[in-house]
């Protein structure tokens, strides 16, 4: 049930079906905790956030007893939730763009929970403010200082590479910094995207065999270590269930007796599996070839045959990269037809059906219906 007497609870209804909510609606913390509970419902204000902004960096190293994670997580509610577009006119559909002075106070906010390991709210709650947090800096602009930062920080928080990666326009920080990193087979599982802002300086960029075979063995290492771990978990499974048949009688005993809930996830074998899906969905189904270990009774990746693989595909898996990286990149529509056209590979015509989609590109599933239809003729 809503906190606020029946007499504001009208106030803040009518106000909530209003052409516009006052600037002024929220002045201090008092003010936020007597409207929380319908602020996520009413008309967005850009002025409002920005106050809402203030606030939370205001409070945030504060002595006075405030609930953060409340007043975080109506930000993201208020900012991502708004009232049906039958309410609007036809032309009056809220964007939750911000003003320039809140992206300056959120990302210096967010950037602080999202590094910080000792947040001043329970552990349960931690979690919650660090994902809030993230949300929050989806649409915070970028300058070259901010970029700067957050590439500092992307040992301490691994999620701001998807900021970076991700970001809605072009930067030309970001196309800097990717450029640099290209050499990196740190991102071998996002090179797809790191490409793409390559690509936005660049578009004549191809992405070199040499490169993709250093992330293919990067890949192979990070399986190996995997592996390990199946092979070490294994192991103990059958001295447990020989030594203790009554306590161990299941696989699932065992991996509850070793490892926590996380360690768990990390041992799942579909993880040594995984990348092939990432990086070589030449067809689907495909995966890296398996052994199996009579001793363990557990399958491990076949590097070899994986490596033998490779090299015969090296043409579709370079066409895979590049229409990812087109997928990512902000070039115009032309552009990226152009590009799509040079790029496409017919092994890799799911992905590129998908990427077109995806992109709602017409063009781009117009040429591929004409393309198959060639291809088909040509067969026949």
């Amino acid at each position: 049930m809503p906190t606020t007497p029946n007499l504001d609870l009208r106030i803040a209804l009518e106000a909530a079906l209003k052409r516009r909510v006052p600037d002024n609606f929220i002045g201090n913390y008092r003010d936020f905790v007597k409207w929380r509970d319908l602020l996520p419902h009413m008309r967005y204000n850009p002025k409002v956030m920005h106050a809402l902004a203030k606030i939370a960096v205001d409070v945030w190293h504060g002595t006075e007893r405030v609930n953060r994670y409340e007043l975080l997580r109506c930000m993201v509610r208020y900012r991502t939730r708004t009232l049906p577009v039958a309410y609007y006119g036809p032309k009056e559909v809220p964007t939750l763009d911000l003003l320039p002075e809140t992206d300056a106070l959120l990302f210096g906010l967010c950037l602080q929970i999202m590094t910080s390991r000792h947040l001043p709210v329970s552990n349960a709650q931690a979690a919650d403010m660090k994902r809030y947090a993230n949300v929050l800096m989806m649409r915070v602009r970028l300058n070259d200082d901010r970029v700067d930062e957050m590439v500092m920080a992307l040992p301490e928080e691994p999620t701001l590479l998807n900021r970076l990666l991700r970001y809605a326009e072009p930067c030309a920080a970001i196309s800097h910094w990717a450029r640099q990193e290209m050499q990196h087979s740190e991102w071998a599982y996002r090179r797809g995207e790191v490409v793409a802002w390559v690509l936005n300086e660049d578009p004549k960029y191809v992405v070199p065999d040499a490169l993709l075979r250093a992330d293919f063995e990067e890949m192979n290492r990070r399986d190996s270590e995997i592996a390990a771990r199946h092979l070490q978990t294994a192991q103990q499974q059958v001295r447990l269930q020989h030594d203790f048949p009554d306590l161990f009688s299941e696989p699932e005993d065992v991996l509850g007796f070793l490892y926590t809930e996380d360690e768990k996830r990390m041992h799942k074998q579909d993880e040594a599996l995984r990348r092939f899906n990432e990086m070589f969905p030449i067809r689907p189904g495909m995966k890296m070839p398996m052994t199996y270990s009579q001793t363990m009774k557990i399958g491990v990746p076949d590097l070899a045959q994986g490596k033998k693989l490779f090299e015969a595909n090296l043409d579709k898996i370079r066409s895979n990269c590049m229409l990812r990286a087109v997928r990512h990149c902000h070039l115009p529509a032309k552009t990226k037809l152009a590009l799509f056209k040079k790029h496409y590979h017919p092994a890799n015509d799911f992905q590129a059906v998908t990427i077109a989609k995806s992109l709602g590109h017409a063009g781009m599933l117009r040429w591929l219906l004409e393309n198959g239809e060639r291809e088909k003729g040509v067969r026949q």
